[in-house]
């Protein structure tokens, strides 16, 4: 059976001004907006929390510092033009979430709520939960 787990990736407390003096704002967006990353792993993998958050990190470096081809640019901001945890760990926090599944796959719970949802002003809101509640 595949598990797959679920990680919030944040910039830490002063990432953003200390990266601000050295990034354009398109790449500060992309250097410090929250990220969602997942990993998979199969039952009797040998996975444990410690290698499924390292994969992730070096992951979510390798897709956001992507945009700093030139490792001298890369070292001159980050201070190194590695891919390490410990540039994660300079810059960047990891805290795992739970996951519920997407909205449609609580159509039961909200069928049991129907007559206490309100899905406010939004028609387009309120014709999806209509037919949530019509099936």
């Amino acid at each position: 059976m595949l598990h797959r787990r679920f990680f919030l990736i944040e910039p830490l407390t002063g990432t953003l001004a200390e990266l601000g003096r050295s990034l354009t704002e398109d790449e500060l967006v992309l250097c410090c907006s929250p990220q969602l990353m997942s990993h998979e792993f199969a039952d009797k993998s040998g996975w444990t929390t410690t290698d499924i958050c390292l994969v992730v990190k070096l992951a979510f470096l390798a897709q956001t510092l992507d945009i700093f081809q030139d490792e001298c640019k890369r070292a001159q901001v980050f201070d190194t033009a590695d891919i390490s945890e410990s540039v994660f760990n300079r810059w960047w926090s990891i805290r795992e979430i739970e996951y519920l599944g997407r909205a449609i796959e609580c159509s039961q719970e909200l069928r049991s709520f129907s007559s206490n949802v309100d899905p406010g002003n939004s028609l387009v809101v309120k014709n999806w939960l209509q037919q949530v509640m019509d099936e």
